[in-house]
């Protein structure tokens, strides 16, 4: 039973109980990044009064900012801890905010060192033989990295406002705290030296160390790898379309080419069986009575073959044996370590003719030729050639991506394999809007166009790659970006009536619809993907939201497809025509397809059916605005091809005795 018979035409219902059903490694994908994403939103709105703070946000505005102060875990303006830092001078305060988060950082890894002593301790004598170290270390990271994407934009801000300087009269001030001199007038002061560690630490070395540690764990290297496999793959996957059509199919299925292992071709070629149906193909096409070489309007077998009809039996068993081996050298599942030298310079040479670089090929090693098929992928990617589908990441491949994936997991399952690095960007888009925009024009109305400038390109920067693998949490990304995008207008207009005596205050009232708007948004943000999956679901339940036009193109589609699969059934099983010397007025009779074309090797030539004419469908590759592959069916005649004994155009073997058609 369909998840819509199951639960109705209720969409919400559909979407979470297929969350509820998903495998194990899916869901939390999807919960990884969705929380990443409203935690990162809110991390950022909770900055706005502190980076604009000569404006004076509405009061509903001001209660979403400040109820938003828990996504930076900002421990120390909890109402007992702010009592007592209140007294505080702001180096004290810039000291605790450096060495809290390295304190509880050594208290999360405890454990991971209980581990390894116990493991050291233990009859093996090893420091990894504990049976709960990859638990406790994989737990650790996962600990350890969410902890940090937590506190980042608090202490990052705290220490970037280390540098932050006002003059007030004759003297370079903190802004933070008046009663402390500037660090960058004052550098022999104690509070120096703390900033710059604070600042090399946090808003620096944090984006550092998560991409050094991807590095370390081979994370590029792995999704490079995966995305070599998919893109030779889907080379293969159209070379092998490009040159299959329907003559050389059943040819194929003739020579037994069909029913042999691709290890074993060179064997087959070989036989004695294959040389024999080999002679009685040759014999056929190239007697005198049987000449085929085709006319202008007629293209016949052998040019579809690629042959002129003038080659000797040696030239047609060679160009016989040669498709055999072109047609039986690639499996599908061929990647980029296990293509040998002959892959290698059949794709190149297939996609890349005009190179010139098929008369030297021999000469390069297999090491060369397989980086040369693999940017010749890349090539036909870049072009539109071949497409691949979503890489994501998963246990089920090699074991080195299940232990990254047990370790640093969060910074990168929620992305696409190519886009692995999307979480240094993310925290880059966060360090610059939280911490780096109250250096630039503070107090005017630039700061608030900078803002914009700075969320509108990483909105651009996401539109542009999709980097989720689950769609619906890129559209949540570039919801929340939308937002930022609207409250820092929405600011940048109120600044200019607050400071300005033309627009009257009036207009911009805290019960004025664009203020409850922009607070309505910024605090529905959680279950904006539950409202829009909801409303498409019904808008698509009803009849207006299809166009005529969409409709018409549906039913064209399907009846294309059932007359292109009643003619291919026609071409490939086709009936017999008209026997001699009958009356023309009494029934025809049908023959199957397999009597007609059964023949016995001793049989008088009287009893031979007469030349078979039909069409074969030859398929090429053509990709649909999905970039899925469409067959697309390309007539060719085939001129006086005979049938042969245990020929079918299916590839069977049909043995009638005489007499019997």
């Amino acid at each position: 039973m369909s998840l819509k018979q199951r639960h109705g035409g209720n969409s919400l219902r559909r979407m979470i109980h297929s969350v509820g059903t998903m495998e194990v490694q899916t869901t939390m994908r999807g919960i990884v990044g969705y929380l990443k994403i409203v935690i990162s939103f809110y991390q950022i709105l909770s900055t706005f009064p502190i980076t604009f703070f000569q404006l004076d946000w509405s009061s509903s505005n001001d209660d979403v900012m400040e109820n938003s102060k828990w996504s930076r875990v900002e421990i120390f303006s909890i109402p007992d801890f702010s009592c007592i830092l209140q007294g505080m001078r702001f180096r004290d305060k810039l000291l605790w905010y450096t060495i809290a988060p390295m304190i509880i950082s050594i208290l999360l890894v405890i454990p991971t060192i209980v581990v390894l002593v116990l493991g050291k301790m233990s009859r093996e004598g090893a420091w990894t033989s504990h049976p709960k170290y990859k638990d406790v270390t994989a737990n650790y990271f996962w600990a350890q990295s969410f902890f940090m994407f937590l506190i980042y934009p608090t202490v990052s801000m705290m220490a970037l406002s280390a540098v932050n300087c006002r003059k007030i009269g004759e003297y370079w001030v903190l802004a933070i705290d008046v009663g402390e001199k500037c660090t960058l007038s004052d550098t022999s002061g104690g509070l120096f030296p703390l900033a710059v560690a604070a600042i090399i630490i946090y808003p620096i070395g944090v984006p550092v160390i998560i991409y050094c540690l991807l590095w370390f764990q081979r994370v590029p290297h792995l999704a490079e790898r995966k995305r070599n496999r998919a893109l030779v793959q889907a080379m293969v996957n159209n070379y092998k379309l490009s040159i299959m059509n329907g003559t050389t199919e059943m040819v194929l299925r003739y020579l037994g080419a069909r029913q042999v292992a691709d290890s074993e071709t060179d064997a087959h070629v070989k036989s004695e069986a294959f040389k024999d149906k080999v002679a009685r193909l040759y014999e056929q096409q190239y007697s005198d009575k049987g000449k085929n070489k085709g006319s202008d309007d007629d293209a016949g077998l052998l040019a579809t073959l690629g042959l002129t009809g003038d080659e000797t039996h040696e030239q047609f068993s060679e160009a016989m044996a040669r498709m055999v081996r072109e047609h039986n050298m690639f499996s599908g599942h061929e990647t980029p370590e296990s293509l040998t030298a002959v892959q290698c310079r059949t794709l190149i040479r297939h996609f890349e003719r005009d190179t010139g670089a098929e008369d030297d090929l021999h000469e390069v090693s297999i090491e060369s030729l397989r980086s040369m098929a693999i940017l010749c992928s890349h090539s036909m990617m870049r072009r539109g050639a071949i497409s691949v589908p979503t890489l994501s990441w998963s246990n089920a491949n090699s074991p080195a991506e299940r232990r990254v994936l047990r370790r640093v997991g969060n910074l990168f399952v929620a992305f696409k394999v190519e886009h692995w690095y999307y979480e240094i960007i993310n925290t880059l888009h966060k360090l610059f809007v939280t911490s780096v925009l109250v250096f630039c024009y503070p107090g005017e109305y630039m700061q608030y166009a900078i803002g914009i400038a700075m969320v509108y390109l990483f909105l651009l920067i996401t539109m542009r790659i999709q980097p989720y693998v689950i769609s619906i949490l890129s559209n949540l990304q570039m919801y929340t970006l939308v937002i930022l995008i609207i409250s820092l207008f929405y600011g940048m207009m109120k600044s200019i009536n607050d400071f300005s005596v033309n627009i009257p205050v009036r207009d911009f009232d805290p019960q004025m619809p664009l203020t409850l708007a922009v607070a309505v948004l910024c605090a529905t943000v959680p279950i904006a993907p539950f409202v829009w999956e909801s409303i498409i679901g019904w808008m698509h339940t009803l009849h207006w939201f299809k166009s005529d036009k969409e409709d018409q193109r549906i039913k064209e589609f399907e009846t294309t497809n059932m007359k292109s699969h009643v003619q291919d059934l026609r071409s490939i099983l086709p009936t017999a025509p008209p026997v001699e010397n009958q009356p023309t007025h009494a029934p025809q009779p049908q023959v199957p397809a397999a009597a007609m074309l059964a023949t016995t090797h001793g049989a008088p030539s009287s009893t031979l059916p007469p030349p078979w004419t039909g069409t074969a469908p030859a398929y090429q590759a053509v990709f649909d605005g999905n970039g899925a592959p469409t067959p697309v069916k390309t007539p060719k005649k085939l001129n006086k091809l005979r049938p042969l004994p245990n020929m079918t155009p299916n590839g069977g073997l049909n043995k009638v005795a005489p007499g019997d058609s």
